[in-house]
């Protein structure tokens, strides 16, 4: 196997990882602000599931990132021009989750499908350098294209439906992802050998 970064000894958080997850935390700090506003000491049952609703796909895309970087990551200059574009999204998410987000949830889905759709890039490429897993980066990466391409078709279809064709894409891309997972571990390919 060649140089994965997550399997070196001594490995240390490189400063990329440390800027990902800063950024993702300023994200959902903006999420967790929706939770700040109550009346009378209590909180809106439907601002709960607003924040629930916005923080799923926020915690796919660094889940889903964060995944192939614990099996993949060789710290080389593709992984961090990904990385790059998929914090500058997150930005763009974050800036448009507060007061204008029902009259920009289109931009917001886009950013997330244009997240996803990296990821599955990184997946595609990674299977060049790592030929011992070539099924398992293949397989990963169209299953996230197909659940992201649900997500996108959502842009699609008025209010309601938009919402539930969105989630759909999400939850057939992590069922899809942790039934695949879970299938290829017993044949111990899901997580590369040192």
């Amino acid at each position: 196997m060649h140089n994965i970064k997550y399997f070196e000894s001594n490995r240390h958080t490189t400063w990329l990882e440390a800027f990902f997850d800063l950024i993702f935390a300023v994200t959902i700090a903006d999420v967790t602000h929706i939770l700040s506003h109550t009346r009378e000491g209590h909180l809106d049952p439907l601002q709960f599931w607003k924040f629930v609703l916005i923080f799923i796909p926020l915690w796919w895309i660094w889940a889903s990132h964060t995944m192939y970087a614990n099996r993949f990551d060789a710290d080389d200059r593709k992984h961090r021009l990904a990385t790059l574009f998929i914090m500058f999204l997150l930005i763009i998410i974050s800036g448009l989750i507060d007061r204008r987000f029902l009259a920009s949830v289109e931009a917001i889905i886009v950013c997330y499908v244009g997240s996803k759709y990296i990821v599955a890039m990184m997946y595609f490429v990674s299977k060049d350098r790592h030929k011992e897993s070539e099924a398992l980066t293949t397989a990963v990466g169209w299953v996230i294209v197909a659940g992201t391409t649900i997500s996108l078709a959502s842009i699609l279809f008025p209010a309601p439906q938009r919402y539930v064709v969105f989630y759909l894409g999400i939850l057939f891309d992590l069922i899809v992802f942790i039934f695949f997972c879970r299938v290829v571990s017993r044949s111990s390919q899901c997580i590369p050998s040192t």
